[in-house]
């Protein structure tokens, strides 16, 4: 993965631009189109015309598709240098490599062939056929371009592990089932041979006279290629026992075995047919502009007046009288308190009781829309530990001039230093009387005066 995920670094001049271009690659597209429509005719042609073989034309034609997948291959290279190997696209890159070293590789054989006479035909038939299977493969390239095309190839080439275990499976049941009825067939023959039709002894030896021949005729009674009821004629000549085991194995294949393969592959092909980062990242900014741009609409229907600010009695209005609230609640804004929402656009925009303009709206709905995400927890647990700790500081600070409140209140009314008070435990005097307490009203004033001013 981490080899496919190498970002190459993005090309300048004119020939990358060219070459990346949209125009360039539609015109790739076509040029593959034209070429499978030029297979289907010349495939036709050759099989209409064995004698004579392909027209002159025909060939100018192949060789100059050829040279446009050469030169296109050629132009890639020169674009992306090594990092044509190690990008994104690099399957459907050394797809086109080995496509076009079959297609150089077809033209050198055929012009050989050619000049080699009947001689070279014969001993260069068989690579040939092989060789010119790269003309058929030139179609899928069509796949690279279409998104839906590509989702179902990838399907495809993912299931290919499933398929192959499925066939194992697949081999062992019918290995099974296979012996069990050979066996049968064989104590038949053996015991009722002479006594049996002629017909009867050929159908049971043709359909079951081998392990192979009976797990053939198995797959074909379960797979539609012949009807199981011919089979199960065959098998009800070995007894009950084997006719009541073929139509258990009838009922197995076809509604549990089959229905498990079938949902296996669909799982798969689910799994397969995301999409992928890039095409999940699109469709998110796709949609993020689309509900911006509905908002930025529904904005002028709450703004009757067109004064670019709308206040709470037209939010509040807007809300109850028209559709508009249905409208935000598709987008993702369920409002069921339309006082507090508002309070909270203008909380988030840092604007006044006045009203809300167009730009701040759609910025507070962005926002609040949907349900809360794990960057907004953060966000809140973040500004809460904040004010857990302002809290703190506050309650230290407090403690702190109230013990200095205290230290110098105990003071005046004692008339005593501050570092004396600290080593005094006595209470004051009860023998004070009026004018004591007198001077400590007077003393407390004084102290509260001091408290401010530290």
């Amino acid at each position: 993965d981490w080899w496919e995920s190498l970002e190459p670094p993005k090309p300048k001049g004119v020939l990358p631009r060219v070459i990346l271009s949209k125009p360039f690659e539609v015109a790739c597209m076509l040029v593959i189109l034209a070429n499978t429509m030029f297979t289907w005719y010349t495939t036709n042609y050759e099989i209409s015309h064995l004698d004579t073989g392909s027209t002159p034309l025909i060939g100018a034609v192949d060789q100059a598709f050829v040279l446009f997948y050469t030169l296109e291959l050629v132009l890639k290279l020169l674009v992306h240098r090594h990092f044509f190997f190690c990008n994104a696209d690099m399957r459907w890159n050394i797809f086109d490599m080995v496509l076009v070293a079959f297609s150089i590789s077809d033209l050198l054989l055929s012009a050989f062939s050619s000049a080699g006479g009947q001689t070279a035909d014969v001993t260069f038939m068989r690579v040939l056929r092989i060789l010119k299977m790269g003309k058929l493969l030139r179609g899928l390239r069509v796949m690279k371009f279409f998104t839906e095309l590509r989702m179902i190839l990838n399907s495809l080439a993912g299931s290919i592990a499933g398929l192959m275990w499925s066939i194992v499976m697949l081999l062992l049941i019918f290995y099974v089932f296979g012996l069990v009825f050979v066996q049968g067939a064989a104590i038949q023959l053996y015991l009722h041979r002479d006594h049996m039709p002629p017909d009867d002894v050929e159908r049971v030896l043709r359909d079951f006279g081998s392990v192979e021949g009976a797990m053939l005729a198995l797959y074909r009674a379960c797979s539609g290629g012949d009807d199981w009821s011919e089979i199960y004629l065959v098998v009800s000549l070995s007894g009950d026992m084997y006719k009541l085991l073929f139509v258990f194995f009838i009922a197995f294949s076809q509604i549990a075995f089959l229905n498990i393969l079938t949902a296996i592959f669909v799982n798969q092909a689910m799994e397969l047919a995301k999409p992928d980062r890039d095409a999940l990242a699109v469709e998110h900014r796709r949609k993020e502009l689309e509900a911006y741009e509905e908002l930025r609409a529904l904005y002028d229907k709450f703004d009757p007046d067109g004064n670019g600010v709308i206040s709470l009695y037209d939010f509040g209005a807007q809300l109850r009288d028209g559709p508009l609230g249905a409208r935000l609640g598709i987008l993702g804004l369920n409002i069921a308190d339309t006082e507090h929402f508002f309070d909270m656009l203008l909380f988030a925009a840092d604007a006044e009781d006045r009203g809300i303009d167009k730009d701040t709206f759609v910025e507070g709905c962005m926002r609040l829309r949907g349900a809360a995400t794990g960057v907004d927890l953060h966000r809140v647990d973040k500004h809460t530990q904040c004010i857990m700790h302002c809290l703190a500081s506050f309650r230290t600070d407090t403690e702190t001039r109230l013990a200095k409140l205290a230290e110098i209140l105990v003071s005046e009314l004692w008339e005593a230093p501050l570092d004396e008070v600290h080593n005094c435990e006595a209470p004051m005097s009860e023998d004070v009387g009026a004018q004591g307490r007198a001077d400590a009203t007077v003393a407390g004033v004084s102290c509260l005066h001091k408290l401010t001013q530290l």
